[in-house]
C-alpha cells in the first residue's frame, strides 16, 4: 500500500501532508538526501560561497517566535547554515505582519527578514514572486526559473531507497508532478484521457516562456491547460496576447489597445516571422468580442515545423521561447531593435 496515496485524501491540508512525508523522506533516506540537496541548495550555495551543503537537520512547521512566521520546513546544513521552505500546492501566499508603510506583507518577504540563511519556494505550478524578493540574495532560487516546481524532485525522489520515497515517487507521477517529456503528443486526442496528458505535458514546456512574459510586465493566465494568454502590461500598445497550440499548429493572435496600430503591428510581427525561415502565416482580420468587432492579427506555424530536429524537452522549450519571445517583443519593438530579436529564433 502506498500511504502518501491513500492518506492524501484525508488530509486537512494537502500541503501539510506533502510536507511531512517529504521531511520523512530526508530524514530516513540518505541517497534522497543528498539528491535533494543538489537540485535545491547547490546553486544558491556556490554563489553564497559554502563549500558543503550535506543536510543534517530536518524540521516542519517551525515557529519563529514574535514574528508570526512558520516555515513549513527548515532544513539545518552541517556547517550551520540554515534554509527555510514554503510549501505550496496553488494557494497564493499568505499574508502578515506589515512592512515600514504599514502594508500587510506576504510569506516570502517575511520568511527573509528571519535569521535564515536562505529562503527556498516551492509550488504546483508556475505562479512568481515580486521582484523584490528574486532579487533578494537570501531567495533559494533555480537557474532558468524563479521558484522551484515539485516536478523538480521526481528525478531526486527516484533516486531514494526508502518506503517513503518510493510512495513519493508514485504519488508524484499519479498527481502529474514530473518533469515534462520530449515527445509532444496529439493535443486534441479523441480520448479525454490522453488528450488531457499531451496538454498537460505541453504546458510543462512552456516554463521557460513564461517566466520571460512575466519579468517583461505581462500577467500570464492558462487555458485549457496548454495555452497562454497574456494581458495587463502597463506599457504594451497590445491590450491582450493569446498563444495556443491547439489551432492548426502554434497559434497567436495579438489584440491591440488601438485599432489604428494594427497595420504596424502587423508589419513588425511580419519581419520577425519572415525572420525565422518557417512557413508562418500572418494577417490581420476582426473578431467579435463582448464590446464589439474588434482588429487583430494572427500569427501561425506548424508545430511540427517549429519543433523539427528537437529530441529534449530543453530544446523544445528553447524553441518555443525563441519563437514566441521575438513575437511578443515585435510589437513594440522599433526596427532597430526588431533585427536583434529576430535573431535567436530557429530557422533565422
Amino acid at each position: 500500500m502506498n500511504l502518501f496515496l491513500s492518506t492524501r485524501s484525508t488530509a486537512n491540508s494537502q500541503e501539510n501532508h506533502l510536507t511531512e512525508f517529504l521531511a520523512a523522506a530526508l530524514d530516513s533516506d540518505r541517497a534522497f538526501r543528498d539528491a535533494y540537496a543538489s537540485v535545491v541548495l547547490r546553486n544558491h550555495a556556490d554563489r553564497r560561497g559554502w563549500a558543503n551543503v550535506e543536510i543534517v537537520g530536518v524540521t516542519t512547521q517551525k515557529s519563529y517566535p514574535d514574528t508570526g512566521c512558520c516555515p513549513d520546513l527548515v532544513l539545518t546544513l552541517k556547517a550551520g547554515q540554515i534554509v527555510a521552505c514554503e510549501h505550496k500546492i496553488e494557494a497564493p501566499e499568505t499574508l502578515g505582519g506589515a512592512d515600514p508603510g504599514g502594508d500587510p506583507m506576504r510569506q516570502l518577504a517575511r520568511y527573509l527578514q528571519l535569521p535564515v540563511d536562505g529562503v527556498a519556494y516551492f509550488r504546483a505550478s508556475w505562479a512568481p514572486p515580486a521582484p523584490a524578493i528574486l532579487e533578494h540574495p537570501k531567495y533559494v532560487r533555480p537557474q532558468h526559473r524563479e521558484h522551484f516546481l515539485w516536478s523538480d524532485l521526481h528525478a531526486a525522489l527516484r533516486i531514494g531507497t526508502t518506503d517513503v520515497a518510493h510512495w513519493l515517487t508514485e504519488g508524484f507521477e499519479a498527481i502529474g508532478y514530473t518533469l515534462p517529456h520530449p515527445t509532444v503528443g496529439d493535443l486534441s486526442d479523441p480520448d479525454p484521457e490522453i488528450r488531457a496528458a499531451n496538454r498537460q505535458n505541453f504546458e510543462k514546456l512552456w516554463q521557460r516562456t513564461r517566466s520571460t512574459l512575466g519579468e517583461q510586465g505581462w500577467k500570464v493566465d492558462t487555458g485549457s491547460i496548454c495555452e497562454l494568454y497574456l494581458r495587463a502590461h502597463r506599457s504594451s500598445s497590445a491590450e491582450s496576447i493569446y498563444i495556443s497550440p491547439l489551432f492548426r499548429g502554434l497559434f497567436v493572435r495579438i489584440t491591440p489597445r488601438q485599432e489604428s496600430s494594427i497595420g504596424e503591428i502587423q508589419r513588425r510581427v511580419g519581419g520577425v516571422a519572415k525572420a525565422t525561415g518557417l512557413p508562418v502565416e500572418v494577417a490581420s482580420t476582426s473578431v467579435i468580442r463582448a464590446k464589439g468587432r474588434q482588429a487583430v492579427v494572427d500569427v501561425t506555424v506548424s508545430l511540427t515545423k517549429l519543433l523539427e530536429g528537437s529530441s529534449t524537452c530543453d530544446e523544445i522549450e528553447q524553441r518555443l521561447w525563441s519563437y514566441v519571445m521575438p513575437l511578443v517583443q515585435a510589437v513594440d519593438a522599433s526596427d532597430a531593435n526588431q533585427t536583434a530579436e529576430s535573431s535567436s529564433v530557429p530557422g533565422s
